[in-house]
């Protein structure tokens, strides 16, 4: 059979048509799906959980949960650039526990620091907050006893009088409710080991030249000290909070007497909150002397918030340059010579906020 020019004509006509709807078919599906993933692509980015289902017809439909949205959290406020304060040279606060006097094992909330507006607390220190009879010394009834070694580790003295030289052999003895009458002894109460602690306790060495306490690594708190030549002699970690030193014996040929003396190089001694009065009426030399000539001079050494009074100079200073020695917030009363003695920067770290105690004006 032949088939006539025009009859071909017609068929490749129809093939062209029959290709061209193909390929829009073809094309708008495809550009369907497309729509249908740039749809989920977005619905996705938006935090739905979206479902896509297909039409007969070609087209799609996207079922998609907008309970499922996670919110994006809001961003943390950004830490500040500006640094904590500069510390100050001069670091007001006293010395760290490893490095200050030991603590004594009961404690007390002192009163608040004196101010400048209360005057001559001297003569009634109680009134200004400061120790003295009534807040010092044994609470309860004592049992009359001369024994005078004590070598138990631990062992903890209670309600007794004891007469006689006291000496201390084993570590973290404690003295609570303890008179001690001393008369005629060198040394008071001599700690040969460490952790010595005296508490709610009196001594007396009743008017001879004797030193109640020496000489390191002992605490005292609520100590009531009278009569001796010498309060203390302090070789090194020693502790003095909320105790009387009063009406000390300077009457006695040699007699050198201090409320507290420093020997050379002791280190970590803290006094705080203390009345130390030993009067300019009997020769006395200080209520506190620190060591005053050559190396090693005395370290880490907090003097706060106490009463002091008496002595030619009522405290001594290093004369040379010392380690982190402050006096601070104390308040001085009477005197031969002065308040204190070299008691200036370079010799001591902190010499501030003390006042005189007639007056309540700084020195």
């Amino acid at each position: 059979m032949t088939i006539s020019a025009e009859i071909k004509r017609r068929v490749y006509f129809a093939a062209a048509i029959a290709g061209i709807v193909v390929m829009l078919v073809a094309m708008f599906v495809a550009s369907g799906q497309a729509d249908a993933a740039q749809q989920r692509a977005a619905a996705v980015t938006q935090g739905l959980n979206c479902t896509k289902t297909d039409k007969a017809n070609g087209g799609f439909v996207l079922d998609c949960d907008p309970g499922s949205v996670t919110p994006s959290p809001s961003p943390s406020s950004s830490a500040s650039a500006s640094p904590s304060s500069t510390p100050t040279a001069s670091p007001s606060v006293s010395p760290s526990s490893s490095t200050s006097g030991p603590t004594p094992s009961a404690t007390t909330s002192p009163s608040s620091s004196p101010t400048g507006s209360q005057l001559n607390c001297q003569v009634d220190p109680e009134r200004c907050g400061f120790p003295n009879a009534s807040t010092t010394g044994p609470t309860s009834g004592l049992t009359a006893t001369t024994r005078t070694s004590y070598a138990v580790a631990g062992e903890t003295v209670s309600g007794v009088a004891i007469t006689g030289c006291v000496e201390v052999h084993a570590p973290g003895v404690t003295f609570r409710n303890v008179s001690f009458n001393v008369q005629g002894c060198f040394w008071g109460v001599r700690n040969f080991s460490t952790g010595l602690s005296v508490v709610d306790s009196a001594i007396t060495c009743g008017g001879t030249n004797g030193t109640a306490f020496g000489s390191s690594d002992l605490s005292l708190l609520r100590v009531e000290i009278s009569r001796c030549e010498n309060g203390l002699n302090v070789a090194g970690r020693v502790g003095v909070i909320d105790s009387w030193i009063h009406d000390m014996n300077g009457g006695n040929g040699g007699a050198h007497t201090d409320g507290a003396q420093f020997n050379q190089g002791a280190s970590d001694i803290t006094f705080r909150h203390n009345t130390i009065n030993v009067g300019p009426q009997n020769g006395a030399t200080s209520a506190i002397i620190a060591w005053n000539e050559g190396n090693p001079q005395n370290a880490r050494v907090m003097i706060e918030n106490n009463l002091l009074a008496g002595g030619t100079y009522t405290l001594y200073c290093p004369r040379q340059n010392s380690t982190d020695f402050r006096v601070r917030n104390n308040r001085f009363g009477t005197y031969e010579y002065g308040s204190t003695d070299s008691c200036i920067s370079g010799h001591v770290a902190e010499f501030s906020g003390n006042v005189r105690d007639s007056t309540g004006l700084l020195l």
